[in-house]
């Protein structure tokens, strides 16, 4: 018998199985990577790439293989305070300036920018959470479509191309490219969370019914966030155990009973800057679209959230909205 999974291992598994860790394997992003990269150096001066899919779907992972390879300008639209501001950011960039400028003058200025200098030696662009510019009025994605440049789209839906428009964009669609990245098989799932920890050299760390159950039970939204902190917490429960191994009954215990520590899902959702410059009630939105990955009640739910921000646990800041309150007392929230 083989020692039981170690307090170190279990820190190990932590930074492994976070969404901040980027394997050099992309495992089943790969071929989507490949497509990109063979777009990319097929047209070196204009192209407009779209990545759709449903959140934690791989997007994020593959764009951050793409900036180590190419001269990009990287741009999360749900970090900056208007879609209008997006002209604002790419002048600054291109132009190297920092002087104030209003967004109609830094629209006319990039077009004359544009104009003279070669796209081919101008970097590339790309527009996370794109879904944002859209939220008013779609004219700010359709005005950054007739720049003559070379672009990286990334929404989350996987009908975001198709929900732009014909005939405002029919001029564009030769240079218009739909690279899907459809919600997580259980096979692909396995595949990621055998190269994720392959790191911590524990030979059959899963039992293999422990993983396919894992795996069926978390392909029903296809989230990888969800998967990757349901294994954690499983490989918890074997620790705790004094087990070298998860075990079914581990995954069992994990994906079915409810347990106050699954709130720090929702405060790795807070935590990673989601909701910069956002309102309260858009947070509420968005947190009670995660309800169903909660075995709460939405009425519990909502009150805990709100209690969080009536005692100071959420506070809004210049950065955004953070957490202002120890992990163990979020917990019990």
């Amino acid at each position: 018998m083989n020692k039981p999974i170690s307090v170190e291992q279990l820190v190990k598994a932590h930074e492994l199985l976070s969404l901040n860790y980027h394997p050099a394997n992309l495992g089943p992003r790969t071929e989507q990577h490949d497509q990109i990269n063979q777009l990319l150096v097929n047209n070196p001066e204009h192209v407009l790439i779209f990545l759709s899919g449903n959140p934690a779907c791989g997007k994020t992972t593959v764009i951050k293989k793409i900036i180590q390879k190419y001269d990009t300008i990287f741009v999360n639209a749900a970090l900056i305070s208007a879609p209008e501001q997006i002209f604002v950011l790419l002048y600054r960039h291109l132009a190297k300036s920092s002087k104030p400028i209003s967004h109609m003058r830094a629209y006319s200025s990039l077009l004359a920018l544009i104009e003279k200098k070669s796209s081919s030696i101008l970097p590339l662009i790309i527009i996370d959470e794109v879904d944002y510019l859209t939220k008013k009025s779609m004219e700010p994605l359709y005005k950054l479509l007739e720049l003559n440049l070379r672009f990286i789209f990334a929404a989350n839906s996987l009908n975001f191309l198709a929900e732009l428009g014909q005939q405002r964009i029919s001029s564009r669609m030769s240079r218009m490219h739909d690279v899907q990245f459809l919600d997580y098989t259980a096979e692909q799932f396995k595949e990621i969370l055998q190269i994720r920890l392959q790191q911590l050299k524990c030979k059959d760390l899963f039992d293999p019914m422990a993983l396919n159950l894992l795996a069926k039970r978390c392909q029903l939204n296809g989230d990888l966030r969800r998967f990757l902190i349901k294994a954690f917490n499983a490989i918890d429960a074997a620790r705790r155990r004094n087990s070298d191994q998860v075990q079914a009954q581990d995954v069992h215990k994990v994906t079915t009973e409810y347990k106050s520590g699954q709130y720090t899902e929702t405060q790795l959702i807070i935590l990673n800057g989601a909701f910069k410059n956002v309102k309260k009630q858009e947070l509420f939105d968005y947190l009670r679209q995660q309800i169903e990955q909660l075995n709460v009640k939405k009425s519990e739910f909502n009150e805990a959230i709100s209690e969080l921000f009536e005692q100071n646990a959420i506070l809004e800041t210049e950065e955004g909205l953070v957490v202002n309150v120890p992990e163990r007392q979020f917990k019990d929230k």
